[in-house]
């Protein structure tokens, strides 16, 4: 309803993240099955590393202003952008079903690095996919007996509320600004799952 989204984008993303979702779950189960949980919460931490070197990186491309810069005007994919989208999907969606991390943090900081579209359009057009690719992924993970659906509906009582909120805000907060809680929140999002010691700690302060 902003205007936020890019539909295009997120139809070619969804084209590559739908399926390999459903593949990283089925993944998942073989190596819970075979390797037990020592070998997700490894690839949760190489994310992690990831993501904290993103989130710095994309920091100091937010002041440096270099690469691929925000541009408010409709953005027409070429050949080489639906590549790129659904790479992004092929990708992402693996990890998200494999994981369940990065359904965010992962597709949001690619995305802000290749595509020349503003904060807002960034989080309208990630949390768009997202909302598909989950559906894709959730039914697999409940199929599979993964789901604690009592704290789902808490988290849905909280999450609802906050989107509506956080969604109003991304269309009036400056485009730097957005930018700059963005790669934080990438920062922090890495810092946790890398489990970097006293996490716990340093999590709150980097979000505050």
């Amino acid at each position: 309803r902003l205007g936020t989204v890019h539909a295009r984008m997120t139809f070619w993303m969804f084209l590559g993240s739908g399926p390999m979702s459903l593949v990283g779950v089925q993944t998942a189960e073989w190596l819970e099955s075979r390797y037990g949980d020592g070998l997700e919460s490894a690839s949760a931490k190489v994310i992690g590393a990831a993501l904290i070197l993103g989130g710095l990186g994309f920091l100091a491309k937010t002041f440096l202003r270099r690469g691929v810069q925000p541009d408010d005007s409709p953005f027409l994919l070429q050949n080489r952008d639906r590549i790129a989208a659904f790479a992004l999907g092929v990708t992402g969606g693996f990890i998200v079903g494999l994981t369940s991390v990065g359904s965010g943090t992962f597709f949001a900081l690619v995305m802000l690095l290749v595509f020349p579209l503003t904060a807002a359009k960034i989080v309208g057009t990630d949390i768009f996919h997202a909302a598909a690719l989950l559906w894709v992924a959730g039914i697999a993970h409940l199929i599979n007996g993964n789901v604690d659906l009592g704290a789902m509906a808490w988290l849905l009582l909280g999450s609802i509320p906050g989107i509506l909120i956080g969604s109003q805000m991304t269309v009036k907060v400056p485009e730097r600004s957005l930018r700059v809680a963005l790669a934080t929140v990438l920062f922090a999002s890495g810092v946790r799952l890398v489990e970097t010691p006293g996490y716990d700690i340093w999590v709150p302060l980097i979000l505050a």
